[in-house]
C-alpha cells in the first residue's frame, strides 16, 4: 500500500510542477505582449528566454518565477528520477520504521529479559 501512496505522490509532484512550468511561462509571454503592444511594438514572434534581455519590466519575485520554472525545464529528466527515488525509498524506509522492535533487533526478544528479571530477583 505505501508504493501506491509513493507513486500517487510522485505523479503529483510532477504533475505540481509542470502545472508551474506552464502557468509561469504563459504568465510570461502574455507579460511580453501586454508591454511590447503598449510600447507600440509588435507581437513578439517567440518566448524571451531571460526577461532582461528583452527589457521587460517586471518584479522580482516574477523573475524568480520564471528563473525556477527554466530551471525545471532544463533539468526535468533528472528531477524527475530524483523525485521518482526519493518517494519511493521514503516509501521503502517507512515499512522498517514500522517493525515492532523486537523483531528487529534479537537482544530485546522477551527471553532476554525474562532471564535478566529471574537473575535480577534471585540475587535481591
Amino acid at each position: 500500500m505505501r508504493y501506491i501512496w509513493a507513486s500517487m505522490a510522485t505523479v503529483a509532484i510532477i504533475a505540481l510542477g509542470s502545472l508551474f512550468v506552464w502557468c509561469t511561462r504563459t504568465a510570461l509571454e502574455r507579460i511580453a505582449r501586454e508591454q511590447h503592444v503598449a510600447k507600440g511594438q509588435a507581437d513578439p514572434a517567440g518566448l524571451p528566454a531571460n526577461p532582461s534581455e528583452v527589457g521587460l519590466g517586471m518584479p522580482g519575485s516574477q523573475i524568480a518565477a520564471v528563473s525556477f520554472a527554466d530551471f525545471l525545464l532544463d533539468y526535468r529528466y533528472i528531477l524527475i528520477v530524483l523525485v521518482v527515488l526519493i518517494c519511493f525509498g521514503l516509501a521503502a524506509f517507512s515499512g522498517r520504521a514500522r517493525r515492532p522492535l523486537s523483531q528487529s533487533s534479537p537482544h530485546r526478544s522477551t527471553e532476554n529479559v525474562e532471564a535478566k528479571s529471574t537473575g535480577n530477583t534471585a540475587g535481591s
